[in-house]
């Protein structure tokens, strides 16, 4: 029998429709972080023995010491848990960039904290779910640089901009798996400066400062204070 707060999520529950996304409140994905931070390393100790797709809610529950009816006041399934470790490391590294950090920056404290759990990333790769992380990364990273353009910078988002943002993700997503899978022999904080330098003239310009705290968008709070473990961002190399 399927549960019915499957259906019809409450509170700040992580949806896992299709499409095309916007970037989660940062109010709403910090809520209650401690017991979704729970949840993901239950998660993730499950992944060391099988496969996503095959672990029930049941078990996640069990091993994060909370009942079903919590599981699904934050999430609509075990697939939107990946969802939302996901937004939540990038929340506190590459999705500020342009906004509090720097591109170097950003990138160093969202890979790092990929490299602190590259298991758990592994085996969310090789999900069948329509949202698993190769299809639900980059369609975040593409909404929060299109945001951080257009509501941070003030700057309408041309064809040409936009085309450099996906061409951007698109090398993200590539280059950073290629690198945690050991395919470059270089440190993190190579990997980090190369990356930026594969980011096109115009948009690396555009983002590179963070933007005046005045200009933000009313209401806007960043919540990399509230990352239990937020990195310290060396410097990158050659710069």
């Amino acid at each position: 029998m399927r549960n019915p707060a499957r259906q019809q999520p409450r509170g700040d529950a992580v949806s896992s429709t299709p499409g095309r996304i916007q970037e989660p409140n940062s109010i709403t994905l910090f809520s209650n972080v401690d017991t979704k931070i729970a949840v993901a390393k239950a998660l993730e100790h499950l992944m060391e023995g099988q496969l996503l797709d095959k672990i029930p809610v049941s078990a996640i529950c069990k091993r994060a010491g909370i009942s079903r009816a919590t599981f699904y006041r934050y999430f609509t399934d075990k697939f939107s848990i990946v969802q939302w470790y996901v937004s939540y490391i990038h929340h506190t590294g590459a999705n500020e960039i342009g906004r509090t950090m720097s591109w170097y920056e950003g990138y160093y404290s969202s890979e790092l904290t990929v490299s602190r759990h590259i298991s758990f990333f592994r085996n969310a790769a090789k999900s069948n779910d329509y949202n698993s992380l190769d299809q639900y990364a980059p369609r975040l990273r593409i909404a929060a640089l299109e945001r951080t353009i257009t509501e941070f910078h003030g700057v309408e988002l041309t064809e040409k901009l936009r085309f450099m943002v996906n061409a951007t993700v698109q090398s993200e997503v590539l280059l950073f798996p290629d690198w945690h899978y050991g395919n470059y022999d270089c440190t993190l904080e190579e990997a980090c400066a190369w990356m930026v330098e594969c980011v096109p003239a115009e948009l690396r310009e555009l983002l590179e400062k963070p933007v005046d705290p005045r200009k933000r968008p009313k209401g806007y709070v960043s919540q990399i204070h509230l990352s239990p473990n937020a990195p310290t961002i060396p410097g990158a190399p050659g710069y």
